[in-house]
């Protein structure tokens, strides 16, 4: 099994179990897992999924212009893919017509929110330390060696930290249901669960000469930006998605929250700086 077999698992694992949602070859265009990039073409994705389905590791999901597939066993709703083909440059006339204008012009939609949040570090000898300690419970991918941490009770959000060979530590905070505001009130709730889990990582480590760094100093290597409808949301359920850059992906699709559809217009994108300068530059810097 190459490197790229592994990432693309671990991606997958982390769209359908952490976002709850299935995924097309356009999701492994591009891509990054612990801070470096993939790239696979549609052909690559085709052959790897259909051996991966007759492994029975994934399942078509949705049979549609292209197919989305998701983790054996792993379903959710009738989320069905709007038709029409995303990299075409339509005029105004048929931007009206298409069903997903429809949709978004008539809805109001909440302030903007983080959905997810992936960040990391790096400390010496943590990985070791952690792998060593016999009372730690603790999951290791056979593949990538990776020891995977869980917790869902800290402040209501999912949180993942995985440490790996090369002492980098990776954060995943999973706000999907319980999103992020990005206004004041946000930062410190966003800075209070950090504080949390660098608390908790210190504790990991303090039979050991390990020192966690301040968390304003982690990397954020990825986020989704998005906003809710305010209303509910009763016709078919979609997923859409468009490349519009090399490293930023634009959603737009319907999801249940709390018991009530709703859409979410989300921009998924690869900031590649800190907690710190997050702080310093507060979220509508950073986001004109």
């Amino acid at each position: 099994m190459t490197k790229l077999d592994d990432a693309m698992k671990e991606h997958m694992a982390y769209l359908v179990l952490v976002e709850h949602i299935s995924f097309s070859y356009k999701d492994f265009l591009y891509f990054k897992i612990n801070g470096k990039p993939y790239k696979m073409s549609h052909g690559t994705f085709r052959n790897k999924i259909s051996k991966m389905i007759q492994n029975g590791e994934a399942e078509l999901y949705i049979k549609s212009n292209p197919n989305f597939y998701t983790l054996k066993g792993c379903q959710y709703d009738n989320r069905k893919p709007m038709t029409g083909n995303h990299t075409e440059v339509i005029n105004t006339q048929k931007t009206i017509r298409h069903p997903l204008y429809q949709i978004v012009e008539g809805t109001p939609f909440g302030e903007r929110a983080i959905h997810d949040l992936h960040l990391n570090f790096k400390t010496q000898g943590i990985y070791n330390a952690l792998l060593n300690n016999q009372e730690l419970k603790k999951e290791i991918n056979p593949y990538n060696k990776g020891i995977h941490l869980h917790y869902t009770n800290i402040n209501n959000f999912t949180i993942i930290i995985s440490f790996y060979p090369t002492d980098t530590c990776k954060i995943v905070i999973g706000c999907s249901e319980n999103p992020i505001l990005l206004n004041f009130d946000g930062v410190n709730r966003l800075t209070t669960i950090l504080c949390r889990i660098e608390e908790r990582l210190s504790y990991l480590c303090i039979s050991s000469s390990i020192k966690i760094p301040y968390y304003i100093y982690w990397l954020i290597t990825l986020w989704h930006i998005g906003k809710d409808s305010i209303s509910e949301y009763s016709r078919e359920m979609f997923h859409c998605e468009w490349n519009v850059a090399e490293q930023m992906i634009l959603r737009i699709y319907s999801k249940t929250i709390e018991k009530k559809n709703k859409v979410r217009i989300e921009m998924q994108q690869n900031p590649g700086f800190t907690i710190e300068k997050l702080i310093k530059l507060g979220f509508e810097k950073i986001l004109e």
